[in-house]
């Protein structure tokens, strides 16, 4: 059996309370183990997590799973799921779902729960 692979999101309007919820909804207990610099370390039952606040000083928080690819088989299907899970915006690297996106530019695919587009981060930080 494979290692899990990490899985990556970011999270637009999101209250810290309602990402926990959400996280122990998926992954068991969640709780914020330590905080430094606007980087927190959340632990849930099935392992560590990382949430990055306001990442590069824009609206986006970060949330890395290194072990995503247990739960979700990449970071599309996570988005998804969190979108839902959350209602907030929620985006993340395009992926084999969307064959058209150019690996070479740096693109997101952003999510409401009810649509998803094709974004370039250049062109789209807010």
């Amino acid at each position: 059996m494979s290692k899990p692979a990490p899985v990556e999101i970011f999270l637009r309007g999101c209250p810290e309370d309602r990402l926990l919820a959400w996280l122990t909804s998926v992954a068991g207990a969640a709780r914020v183990d330590w905080e430094r610099d606007g980087v927190k370390g959340l632990v849930t039952d099935r392992g560590p997590v990382v949430l990055t606040l306001r990442m590069e000083d824009g609206p986006f928080d970060g949330l890395w799973v290194p072990w995503g690819t247990s739960l979700w088989p990449n970071d599309l299907a996570c988005a998804r799921a969190a979108a839902r899970g959350l209602r907030c915006v929620v985006r993340c690297e395009p992926g084999p779902d969307w064959p058209d996106a150019d690996p070479d530019e740096d693109l997101y695919v952003e999510l409401d729960g009810t649509t998803e587009r094709l974004g370039a981060w250049d062109d789209d930080l807010a």
